[in-house]
């Protein structure tokens, strides 16, 4: 399902997800604090393998999935294929959070919830016009935030460029995370 917002589109798709599978590998994976996550750990660390999380063997199953969606997503908005060239997962702890950013040197970026609590903060997307606002009078449905629920197996699609946070946790949560490049490309960042 597409969702038009700011007027940005992001995808919103389900993934059966093998939990007991990809916590076993990410047992193999380092994880350390980085500046973005506050009240968690990642295995985000650039040029590391840590950076190929979803090229694991073991996770096949999972990436041929996650690339039926992406297909999918680039082919609604007219934007050339993408290839996955980047992934990590975030470990969130009570009360964590992550900061606003964007994914610099990548096309489209993505998120798979493995493991939300109830009430699990939304990924919030920053709308990218407010800053080059003046005084213009919007109707009641335009907002400065578009707040995406999570939800277990919830794989949420967006242009990388997109500035996107999450407020305090309510519980534990568990997060995938990926960058692309095009099909095309020569080199990735």
């Amino acid at each position: 399902m597409l969702k038009n917002i700011h007027p940005i589109q992001i995808g919103t798709y389900e993934i059966d997800l093998d939990k007991e599978l990809i916590y076993a590998v990410m047992q193999d994976y380092l994880v350390e604090p980085i500046l973005v996550l506050q009240g968690g750990l990642s295995s985000y660390q650039v040029a590391r393998e840590s950076d190929f999380f979803l090229f694991d063997a073991r996770l096949n199953s999972l990436l041929e999935q996650i690339y039926s969606k992406l297909n999918e997503y680039t082919n609604s908005i007219g934007l050339a294929p993408c290839r996955v060239n980047g992934s990590w997962f975030n470990k969130m702890e009570e009360g964590g959070k992550v900061n606003v950013h964007h994914h610099h040197g990548s096309i489209i970026s993505g998120a798979l919830y493995v493991d939300t609590p109830n009430e699990s903060s939304p990924l919030v997307f920053s709308n990218p016009s407010r800053l080059n606002r003046m005084m213009e009078v919007y109707p009641s449905n335009f907002f400065d935030f578009h707040h995406e629920p999570v939800a277990e197996g919830k794989l949420i699609l967006f242009p990388s460029w997109l500035e996107h946070q999450t407020f305090a946790q309510r519980g534990k949560r568990t997060v995938i995370s990926f960058n692309t490049e095009h099909t095309n490309a020569t080199n990735t960042f």
